[in-house]
């Protein structure tokens, strides 16, 4: 399923999707029209288990669901558009699907001027994601508008949700279910459960690595200091790594919940987008000078260095890059809290004349 398809998304008001060919990337198809303004963001649902499912939100407030089908009779793949979500006249900030639970589908989305995030059900099967309905709301009383948020990967726990608004990063957490045959209602409640602290700007994105095996999480948070930030967030303390733990991890502790800055990563302007790779190993970002980065886990699994970096674009921010380097500004700062070494690798700097389809608004997330 993974590294097949890439979506794209453009102040045309139209989502493109692309389909890998050999070494070269072909379009496959436009999705039809569904909203009246620009089109932030486009997120995938797990094609695993969902199949070829599509979400976008838009400067309009509204959120369309997209679901690939075969056509009857030629057997040709179209996309169709199930559902649209209009609760909101308020630009869409972010929007994030849950990992596949209990066959169900999930979608969090959160808008300008609101400091809730919203979260929707699928009330159908996953071949027929036609009606939606709103199952919960929880806010972050500290700021006024919910900039970004992120799913946790892990199905073991209960749903939990990295948020991002203003200078203030959290994790806020699904309570358990109700075991009076009342499970199902409604309302879900959520509460915040930690907070990731240290942020000197606005949170722009906050993305949250798989396990992979690791009895901790690694949760990222992009900010307009122009630094990313790496947390090792522990919800239990106390057990041991064996195969039954990994098959079924315990559930989070909020009492034994302990979140550790591990790693502070410096670019040269504020930083938009990070995302984490299928294993939790790489990371990539992109800065307000359009410099999309590499960054690779070392031996302790804590602490990155960067090991590529590409210009995307015109190539009109190479300048400005080349030179601060040229002046001795260094354009990352890879920092182990324990260890102050900061030795950095030397940097190539690419550019490459990217096809132009409007503004696009890039967003690097894992397909």
């Amino acid at each position: 399923y993974y590294g097949e398809h890439i979506s794209t998304c453009s102040s045309d008001l139209k989502i493109r999707i692309f389909e890998k060919d050999g070494d070269h990337w072909k379009l496959s198809c436009e999705l039809p029209r569904a909203h009246t303004a620009s089109i932030r963001m486009v997120v995938w649902a797990r094609p695993d288990f969902f199949g070829q499912v599509l979400a976008s939100g838009s400067s309009d407030g509204s959120i369309c669901i997209y679901q690939e089908s075969t056509e009857t009779g030629t057997g040709r793949k179209i996309w169709r558009q199930r559902h649209r979500i209009v609760d909101s006249t308020e630009i869409v900030t972010d929007i994030g699907f849950s990992p596949a639970r209990e066959g169900k589908l999930r979608l969090a989305a959160c808008s300008r001027g609101r400091n809730s995030v919203r979260v929707y059900v699928a009330s159908t099967s996953a071949q027929q994601l036609s009606q939606w309905s709103l199952q919960g709301t929880f806010s972050l009383n500290e700021v006024d508008t919910i900039q970004c948020l992120c799913w946790c990967p892990s199905v073991f726990s209960n749903p939990m949700i990295l948020l991002g608004g203003g200078s203030k990063a959290a994790i806020c957490r699904e309570l358990e279910e109700k075991k009076d045959g009342m499970s199902e209602g409604p309302e879900r409640k959520w509460e915040k459960l930690v907070e990731l602290t240290g942020h000197e700007g606005n949170v722009l994105d906050v993305a949250w690595a798989p396990l992979s095996g690791r009895i901790s999480h690694l949760c990222v948070t992009a900010c307009q200091d122009h630094k990313i930030r790496i947390y090792e967030v522990s919800f239990n303390k106390e057990w041991s790594l064996t195969p039954e733990a990994l098959m079924r991890p315990p559930k989070s502790d909020s009492k034994g919940a302990e979140v550790k800055l591990t790693c502070v990563l410096k670019e040269s302007s504020p930083v938009w987008r990070v995302d984490w790779d299928l294993g939790g190993n790489c990371l990539s970002s992109i800065d307000d000078y359009g410099l999309l980065s590499i960054w690779g886990a070392e031996k302790n699994g804590r602490n990155f260095v960067k090991i590529r970096e590409h210009i995307i674009g015109d190539g009109k921010s190479l300048e400005i890059l080349n030179q601060k380097v040229k002046d001795g500004n260094s354009l990352f700062e890879s920092k182990d809290l324990k260890n102050e070494n900061t030795e950095n690798p030397k940097i190539k700097i690419e550019s490459d004349n990217f096809f132009d389809m409007g503004n696009v608004i890039v967003k690097p997330r894992s397909i």
